[in-house]
């Protein structure tokens, strides 16, 4: 099948982040034996859950804390608040002595994973799950460098529960036999995370330590503890869930996802610090004003702009300390999220006698005199819908008409964008499914009848129907078409059918990989999105007829699609800008370690074809580097448009983006910049690359988008559903605001690489 080039899935060096899990129910204990007091409730109650651990006094000699009880005594006053409204019963705290690594381990999977279980069972909703560490962290070696001499550059990240190194003596072993007296390392924090998000996707993880393992000198009180250089033990810890175990390939936590938010109190090479309170008690910096900026949170803050805050306050106290948080940001502290590619856009100034308002969006954003926008509440209800009468390079005025009385408040209220264009035409689909189905009444023709009201609602300006295709003529000059057939037919053409195959390996067999939860059979009728210039299915798409929730993920396929085309389209013809920014391949001969961890190797720059592109095989290592050579600085975003649907953002790259607000660095005349490595997968065919460089700030790292899914939860709240059109822009950063870039201060320069089978 020739399909195109799918994501390519990063591989993250991370640290031990801090993860804050969703909400979940816990009972706060202060005593080794409390872990009898954590077992699951026969009632999974209300569906929150916390379990928090503060540590200050070690069995062995590890320096003591003084503030990791006082973080996790504070953070759960704050749960079982009437803000937050954890019921008691629901939140477990551990601390010191009942803070052992078999309690912490334990109580997160009785009290965490197990209600979350049985909550869901009981009510078919997903539990709100919080975990939060408060205490030393450290680094020990991966076993495979055990043996070796030399110290490794890639650690295990840890957690230092009460019972660890109660020997006093990092570098002497435990006795033969014993697992016990030894950190709790990344790479078993992940398995349980894993075990955890199989029960709920509502999940937020918080670790207060660092882990730079070295000794601080200085005057405040650092959580961390030297490196422990002992051989450590076989892992405690088995994964139990039913899916797979978990991908370790980003240095032993699960990749931040859906799923979950991972918040850390500082960067991997900094130091977490203690700060005395005007009462003399301690606190950790970084809990002490995540609790406070929790506190104060409005109810639509989402975690990026939570930590923006905290970040700020950190700072200030202490400039060597920086907390990070990866995952998705775009969580609302109170619950649910903005999609990926719905970020809204901030209203900058509004003129009430004039009708018109100016937002932080411009022709970089795809948007044009005449554009129509809309602008939405914190909750997405909308207040006003406008038209562009103004553009510059990411500035745009409008005229607005109220949609009632309320007025448009440009300290909270936001812009979605109804219809960008970046210069393309409007993706024209074939919707005509009443020609396989033979009456316009069918359920097929129903399934047609959804999918374009929810294109009309949710894409205007997008996406344009074929009239004539609908009414059963060709497709004309339609782009794709929404067809349905047989799984077979559709994705493996006239293959072999005669052996004896699964399902799901008769879909290996055509190339495309399912989860064995969505197995389908060969003869399954299945809607999928087929090109109509060579009739190939697009992403590898598909929905079995069945599935209720068709029109919701044809739609958002569709869309995805629509704006990636869109996005291609954007140029500025005559810049000199575009054209002196290089980018240059690099395959990396690195590979997968035993512990399926990417090692490394040298980077072999590839060369360009004689069609300008780079040719990789599926299964190749690679990252970019991005060359200024124009006569100034510049700011610099690399996007992927990849052809599973996903608009990925490659540079700022992931330590840059984990800097708060995301910003990119000012690149020097001259300078270069390096993404983080990927990896090519399926399917084939070509991954396009869309560099914007701007000589003022403008984050244009918003503008990502999730892959196409075919998960039963692409089917989109009412929040994300009116919010579909919003193609992005953050708040302030916090360097400050986007600087009004002219017509002639960006450029766009462009790239393709080609993602061939390895045979």
């Amino acid at each position: 099948m020739a399909g195109v080039v799918t994501h390519m899935r990063m591989l993250k060096r991370t640290m031990f982040l801090a993860l804050v899990f969703g909400v979940l129910s816990a009972v706060q204990v202060t005593r080794p034996w409390a872990m009898s007091e954590a077992a699951p409730a026969e009632d999974a109650g209300d569906g929150k859950f916390a379990l928090l651990v503060g540590i200050d006094a070690y069995k062995g000699s590890i320096p003591p804390l003084e503030g990791g009880v006082n973080d996790a005594r504070a953070m759960a006053a704050l749960l079982k608040s009437e803000k937050f409204g954890f019921p008691e019963k629901n939140v477990l705290v551990l601390e010191n002595d009942a803070a052992t690594a078999k309690d912490i381990i334990s109580s997160f999977r009785s009290h965490l994973t197990e209600n979350a279980r049985r909550y869901r069972e009981q009510t078919g909703n997903e539990a709100s799950v919080y975990f939060h560490y408060s205490g030393h962290g450290s680094h020990v070696a991966p076993p495979e460098f055990a043996s070796k001499k030399e110290e490794p550059d890639g650690f295990d990240e840890t957690i230092v529960p009460f019972d660890s190194r109660r020997d006093g003596d990092s570098n002497a072993a435990a006795p033969t036999g014993d697992a016990d007296g030894y950190d709790i390392r990344d790479d078993e924090i992940g398995v349980l995370i894993a075990e955890l998000t199989e029960q709920t996707s509502n999940a937020v993880l918080v670790f207060d330590s660092c882990n730079s393992g070295t000794i601080s000198r200085g005057s405040n009180r650092s959580r961390e503890v030297p490196l422990d250089k002992r051989k450590q033990p076989a892992y405690r810890i088995s994964y139990k869930g039913k899916g797979s175990p978990p991908d370790t390939s980003n240095e032993g936590l699960v990749s931040p996802g859906d799923s979950f938010v991972v918040i850390s109190s500082t960067s991997p090479d900094r130091r977490a610090y203690e700060l005395e309170m005007p009462d003399g008690t301690s606190r950790g910096v970084f809990s002490f004003y995540l609790e406070r900026a929790m506190r104060e949170a409005a109810p639509d803050t989402t975690y990026g702009e939570l930590i923006r805050r905290v970040a700020a306050e950190v700072n200030h106290t202490n400039s060597d300390q920086t907390p990070q948080l990866l995952g998705d940001e775009r969580k609302l502290v109170f619950g649910g999220r903005f999609e990926e590619g719905q970020i809204p856009i901030p209203v900058v100034a509004v003129d009430k006698e004039s009708s018109r308002f100016e937002f932080a969006a411009g022709s970089m954003f795809g948007l044009r005199t005449g554009s129509l926008v809309a602008v939405v509440s914190r909750t997405g209800a909308e207040i006003a819908e406008g038209e562009v009468t103004e553009v510059a390079a990411n500035r745009s005025s409008a005229i607005y008409k109220l949609a009632s009385e309320k007025q448009i408040d440009p300290k909270s209220d936001l812009v979605r964008i109804l219809s960008p264009m970046f210069g393309s035409e409007p993706l024209r689909v074939d919707l005509g499914l009443e020609r396989e189905s033979g009456a316009s009444d069918s359920p097929l023709a129903r399934v047609r009848d959804e999918v374009r009201t929810i294109l009309l609602r949710d894409s205007r300006g997008l996406i344009a129907f074929e009239e004539s295709s609908i009414k059963g003529a060709p497709a004309g000059l339609s782009a794709v078409a929404v067809r349905v057939d047989g799984f077979r037919a559709a994705f493996c053409g006239p293959i072999d059918t005669s052996t004896v195959l699964s399902a799901v390996a008769k879909a290996e067999k055509c190339g495309l990989r399912i989860p064995r939860s969505e197995a389908v059979k060969p003869s399954d009728p299945v809607f999928y999105i087929a090109q109509v210039s060579n009739g190939e299915p697009l992403f590898e798409f598909f929905v079995p007829v069945s599935d209720p929730s068709a029109p919701a993920k044809i739609s958002d396929a569709l869309t995805k699609y629509a704006r990636q085309r869109n996005l291609s389209a954007l140029d500025n013809v005559g810049s000199e800008i575009g054209d002196s920014i290089a980018v240059e391949v690099l395959e990396n001969k690195g590979k997968m370690n035993e512990r399926n961890r990417f090692v490394p190797g040298e980077d072999v720059v590839l060369e360009m074809e004689a069609d300008n592109s780079f040719r990789l095989p599926v299964g190749s290592f690679l990252r970019l580097r991005v060359i200024n050579n124009y006569s100034r600085p510049l700011y610099i975003t690399v996007l992927g448009l990849s052809t599973d649907g996903a608009i990925n953002v490659w540079y700022p790259n992931n330590r840059m983006r984990n800097q708060i607000g995301g910003i990119s660095p000012l690149m020097r005349r001259g300078g270069t910049g390096l993404t983080d490595f990927f990896r090519t997968t399926r399917p084939f065919g070509i991954e396009r690359i869309k560099i914007i460089a701007t000589t003022g700030y403008s984050d244009f790292t918003p503008l990502a988008q999730g892959n196409v899914t075919r998960d039963s939860k692409t089917a989109g709240n009412p929040l994300s559903r009116l919010l579909k059109q919003a193609i992005v822009g953050t708040r302030d950063s916090a360097s400050g605001s986007s600087a009004i870039i002219g017509i002639d201060e960006w450029g766009v320069a462009e790239a393709s690489m080609i993602v061939v089978s390895k045979d």
